[in-house]
């Protein structure tokens, strides 16, 4: 009966007569649902029928797509009065039939939903959908009453269950207003006020059955910070992204302080507060990097270097999360290894695509304290930091990581140390090659000594590799130029090196043979 009700308010339409037509179906299912409580889901049914039975009314085929349009300007002032009827009906009527009765959710939750949502229904098809000052307001009073109401009943009654109710429509009447009003991205922020408040009534009424409203909330504004701003567009001129990811994350961060610290609820906002920093730092990133056009098709050495940065560093953050926390030690575990990859993809590119040897963004004339600081100096270090904290199997991946990363470091800041830029076609001079030589040289000593000490197989392969490369270097290129006593001292040089090299080794393995047999 309920699908022949949508099916003929969807083909017949809107008439002055509706309310005459449908009401003695509501009346009959809540008289219905009154004496069996079986059958007292059916006002809901007839609700929901009823509710996208006339929103299909408002849908026009445009051009190959559904849009919604205002009824005919002739019966709009009707519709609203059978709104306004049917409001009576399902909770004026249910609210009476109900007294004396025992407490349901079904009938508490329809006597207070059924206002918010037959104005948001009288909203989408007698207005354009632009901003409507006085429908926001309305809807904005009816959300505080609701709340008012609810706070009320709370305090002269310990138990929440007829509560809830008026929570939830509560605030489903705030967003509504606040759809009503806003427009982009301040409507999200509007959105995420409700965490705050919803945290403080839960804390303050212990009310754990509203947590899954706050994770809806939550749920809601991660994606609309994640995905809206690729679907809409925003004006450069306006500091958008501050107040609404910014925003966003502190009322995420004050809710997630006001439920009290062993609420299942308080893992949640943490986890969620920072995935909005993390959306945050870029969005800012950006806006400071492309003069407000936060989604400009270009990505720079700088904005690279802060994202392999910030995306590890988030990543070690997660991995710690999910060793101290047993609720979402799943999701922790899983946002840490995607955030990794993450960075390591974002590091190759660092390395290859955006690397400034190829003319790429230049870095400037500072010495050491340039963008090469954050592009190449910033992941070696955090590699090294995920070598003594990161998974166990994963450990040998960030030592070499750190090690090379470092030696590319290093290489990178000589060169712009000698050329002031780091442009591959400018020649390069002997003192620039001999600084090479002599860094790369102190990189495999420390590398073979350190290995041996603790005993590291993969560093020592690695130490001997680049100290073979290093000397080859010094064979074929830094000495190709040098004749006579030049080259005498510089043969006698390497020797004296390599004899001081073998001679640290022995002492080192003879100190750790040592120091074994005492054990």
């Amino acid at each position: 009966m309920a699908l022949a009700q949508a099916i003929s308010i969807a083909h017949d339409g809107f008439s002055p007569n509706a309310l005459l037509q449908w009401s003695p179906l509501v009346i009959t299912m809540l008289l219905a649902g009154r004496q069996r409580s079986s059958i007292a889901v059916l006002p809901w049914v007839t609700l929901a029928t009823q509710w996208f039975g006339w929103l299909y009314c408002g849908l026009v085929l445009v051009r190959g797509h559904w849009q919604l349009q205002a009824l005919d300007p002739a019966v709009q002032q009707e519709f609203l009065w059978f709104a306004l009827g049917m409001t009576a009906l399902y909770s004026g009527l249910n609210l009476v039939l109900g007294r004396g009765r025992p407490y349901r959710h079904l009938r508490s939750s329809l006597i207070a939903m059924a206002p918010v949502c037959w104005m948001a229904l009288a909203y989408l098809l007698v207005t354009d959908l632009s901003t409507v000052w006085d429908w926001s307001l309305i809807s904005l009073v009816l959300g505080v009453l609701y709340i008012a109401l609810a706070q009320h009943k709370l305090r002269r009654d310990a138990t929440v269950a007829g509560a809830v109710w008026l929570l939830l429509a509560g605030h489903l009447g705030y967003s509504l207003a606040v759809a009503m009003f806003f427009r982009e991205a301040t409507l999200t922020l509007a959105l995420a006020t409700q965490l705050v408040s919803l945290a403080w009534l839960i804390r303050r009424f212990e009310l754990k059955n509203l947590d899954w409203l706050v994770k809806a909330v939550l749920a809601l504004v991660v994606a609309r910070l994640t995905f809206n701003p690729w679907l809409m567009s925003y004006p450069v001129d306006v500091h958008w992204s501050l107040w609404t990811y910014g925003g966003a994350t502190l009322c995420c961060i004050i809710a997630s302080r006001l439920v009290a610290p062993t609420a299942a609820l308080r893992p949640w906002l943490e986890a969620v507060s920072l995935q909005l920093f993390i959306l945050f730092v870029a969005a800012e990133t950006r806006y400071q990097l492309y003069d407000g056009d936060i989604f400009r098709h270009q990505y720079s050495l700088v904005e690279a270097g802060i994202n392999t940065a910030l995306w590890s560093g988030l990543a070690l953050v997660y991995h710690y999360r999910a060793r101290v926390g047993h609720l979402l030690s799943r999701y922790y575990t899983m946002a840490s290894n995607v955030l990794m990859i993450m960075a390591l993809v974002n590091y190759q590119l660092v390395l290859t695509w955006l690397n400034p040897l190829w003319g790429g963004d230049g870095v400037g004339t500072t010495p050491i304290f340039n963008v090469l600081l954050l592009a190449y100096g910033a992941p070696p270090l955090i590699a090294a930091i995920a070598y003594r904290v990161y998974e166990k199997d994963l450990r040998p991946i960030a030592g070499m990581i750190a090690a090379v990363g470092l030696l590319i470091f290093v290489s990178m800041e000589i060169r712009h140390l000698w050329q002031g830029a780091l442009d591959i076609t400018l020649p390069t001079t002997d003192g620039e090659l001999y600084t090479y030589s002599a860094v790369w040289l102190m990189f495999a000593v420390a590398a073979i000594l350190c290995a041996s000490q603790r005993k590291l197989e993969r560093l020592y392969k690695g130490g001997m590799a680049l100290l073979i490369v290093v000397i080859a270097k010094l064979f074929l290129i830094d000495m190709a130029g040098l004749e006579g006593l030049w080259r005498v001292a510089s043969f006698m040089g390497l020797g004296l090196s390599l004899l001081g090299l073998a001679y640290l080794y022995q002492r080192i393995t003879g100190l750790s043979r040592d120091s074994g047999q005492a054990q």
